[in-house]
C-alpha cells in the first residue's frame, strides 16, 4: 500500500531532495516540495501473509488498514504542522501486486465482488482543505478503499483513534 500525500502548491514541483525512513515492509519518504509517501508492503496488511499458491485468496485484515492508514495521515498532519504547511493536500491510495485479495465485509466469508481480480489497485486523488480532524479524514480515505472491494462504505474507526 502507498499512500502519497502532497500539498496543492507541490503539484509540477520537483521531487529532489528526500528525507528517508527505511525499515522494510515500512518506508517513509519526505520530499523537499512537501510530498509524503509512506509505503507498506501488502502482505503486512493480510492476514495470510505467507500465501503462495496463486489461486488462494489472501485478505485484506480490516484493523491493520485502519490502523496504517491513521498512522500514514496522522504522519503527515505532524510533519506539514512542523515544517508550516497549510496548503491543501492531495491524497492518493495505491496498491500495487494484490492480485486475488479480498477485502470482506465479515472475518468469515469472501464473495467473489470482494476479491481484487486485477494487479493493481489505485484509489482517485482526495482533495482535503486540511487533514484535521484526522478521523474523518481517514474515514474518507478508508470509505474509498472498502467501496473498491465492493462495499458501501468502511467500518467506524475505533475510539481508540482520536485527534491529538
Amino acid at each position: 500500500m502507498i499512500i502519497t500525500i502532497r500539498p496543492t502548491s507541490a503539484i509540477g514541483l520537483e521531487e529532489t531532495n528526500t528525507i528517508g525512513y527505511y525499515s522494510w515492509p515500512l518506508c517513509v519518504d519526505l520530499f523537499r516540495n512537501g510530498h509524503l509517501e509512506f509505503c507498506l508492503e501488502a502482505k503486512t496488511l493480510s492476514s495470510r501473509p505467507n500465501a503462495q499458491k496463486p489461486q488462494e485468496v489472501t485478505r485484506f485484515e480490516p484493523v491493520s488498514l485502519i490502523a496504517h492508514s491513521f498512522v500514514a495521515i496522522s504522519l503527515a498532519s505532524r510533519v506539514f504542522k512542523s515544517i508550516g504547511l497549510t496548503d491543501p493536500v492531495i491524497v492518493s491510495i495505491s496498491f500495487y501486486n494484490i492480485k486475488r485479495y479480498g477485502l470482506g465485509s465479515t472475518y468469515f466469508s469472501l464473495e467473489e465482488h470482494q476479491i481484487w481480480p486485477k494487479d493493481h489497485l489505485e484509489i482517485a486523488p482526495l482533495q482535503f482543505f486540511s487533514l484535521s480532524p484526522l478521523r474523518a479524514t481517514t474515514q474518507e480515505c478508508l470509505n474509498r478503499i472498502w467501496q473498491a472491494f465492493g462495499h458501501e462504505s468502511a467500518p467506524d474507526m475505533p475510539n481508540m483513534y482520536s485527534d491529538i
